[in-house]
């Protein structure tokens, strides 16, 4: 089963669905398991690597939704000896691999024309949270992270149809992140 990732993904999907008919934890932590299996098992060259990480994703941030990192631990990451991302895995899990897929030399087949503006909404909500709920980052981190959400999700825009749900999707999601975001961080000031 291993070498079929698919399996992987498709029974993660239903767990998903299960847990938004029932709201059982144990589905929820079974489909972000599901998914984690389904990318490791994906070879360097498939483009299904794409879907399979908003997947993860999109579970991860319903975990974070549902729990607030109510004792989840913290991770750190280090890229190139530099910390990166301080916070809960649900967060900084996604946003770690989201942004190396959707780097330009990620050593992979190009996204599809669907899989990357819903990737950059994706990794912006993530940023969004990680930024107003993690107080324990420094300000102008928290800032940063917000400004490049806004950026991530004005692309993704440009980068779907008019009118679609993707795009109005995207729309609503630059909406809540420009208010909640100037709000929040207004509100506590750099000295924060």
């Amino acid at each position: 089963v291993t070498t079929m990732p698919w399996l992987w993904t498709n029974r993660g999907y239903n767990r998903m669905l299960r847990y938004k008919r029932h709201g059982s934890l144990g589905d929820l932590d079974g489909a972000i398991a599901d998914f984690e299996q389904a990318l490791a098992g994906t070879p360097a060259g498939d483009p299904h690597v794409y879907r399979r990480a908003v997947n993860m994703s999109w579970a991860s941030e319903e975990r974070f939704d549902r729990l607030l990192a109510r004792g989840e631990q913290f991770v750190l990451v280090e890229i190139d000896g530099i910390e990166r991302w301080l916070g809960p895995r649900d967060l900084v899990s996604p946003i770690s691999l989201l942004e190396s897929l959707l780097a330009p030399d990620n050593g992979r087949p190009p996204a599809s024309s669907q899989d990357r503006p819903e990737m950059k909404r994706n990794l912006a909500n993530l940023l969004t949270k990680n930024a107003l709920f993690v107080e324990a980052r420094a300000y102008q981190d928290r800032v940063a992270d917000l400004h490049r959400a806004v950026r991530l999700l004005q692309e993704a825009m440009t980068e779907t149809v008019p009118g679609s749900s993707e795009h109005d999707s995207i729309a609503h999601s630059l909406v809540v992140t420009v208010e909640k975001g100037g709000d929040a961080l207004g509100a506590m000031g750099p000295g924060s």
